[in-house]
């Protein structure tokens, strides 16, 4: 009976502390399970244009079209809806992603394929798509990110990679994030 009390009674505590302890993360959870579905959507839309589309992935997001995907994924939805009416405005103007074109199937796995960087979740991580086809959230900091990117910038350069990046993106990210090359 006194057992059961005390665990009654503190029941309350308990669920107020876990609340207290937890108060930071909801919002960044939320934000990377919705930004991770959007890179969900891009993975299987990429897998369905490798499997009729030879060794690479496109080398722009725009090469899809509404059979693919639609524009709604290219915006963070830690951020807003998609304004632009077609994939090519979305892609070229307002996605929130970073895109690492002209890896494949064949690439190593693990390899960064497309990034959703800090600045979109209000500096609290990334969310990234990488080559083995895993979606997941990384607790990062914009300086810490800045530091990935500059890693990023010169894998691409003797990779020949390309580094694809919104307008919207390098305007909010005070070009710190821009196209390569």
């Amino acid at each position: 009976g006194t057992i059961c009390a005390i665990v009654i009674a503190s029941l309350p505590l308990t669920l107020s502390l876990a609340w207290v302890c937890n108060a930071r993360l909801p919002a960044a959870a939320i934000w990377s399970d919705r930004c991770r579905s959007n890179l969900e959507q891009f993975n299987r839309a990429l897998t369905s244009y490798a499997a009729s589309h030879a060794t690479n992935y496109p080398a722009r997001l725009s090469m899809f079209d509404s059979t693919n995907i639609s524009v709604d994924p290219f915006a963070c939805q830690a951020l807003a809806e998609m304004p632009e009416a077609s994939v090519a405005e979305a892609d070229l103007r307002r996605s929130d992603y970073i895109y690492v074109a002209g890896l494949g199937p064949s690439s190593p796995g693990g390899m960064p394929l497309i990034i959703c960087p800090p600045e979109n979740h209000k500096n609290y991580g990334i969310t990234m798509l990488t080559t083995d086809h895993r979606t997941t959230w990384k607790r990062m900091r914009s300086a810490e990110f800045d530091k990935y990117m500059a890693w990023l910038y010169s894998y691409a350069k003797s990779n020949g990679l390309n580094i694809v990046v919104s307008e919207h993106l390098t305007k909010i990210s005070n070009g710190r994030y821009k196209p390569y090359p």
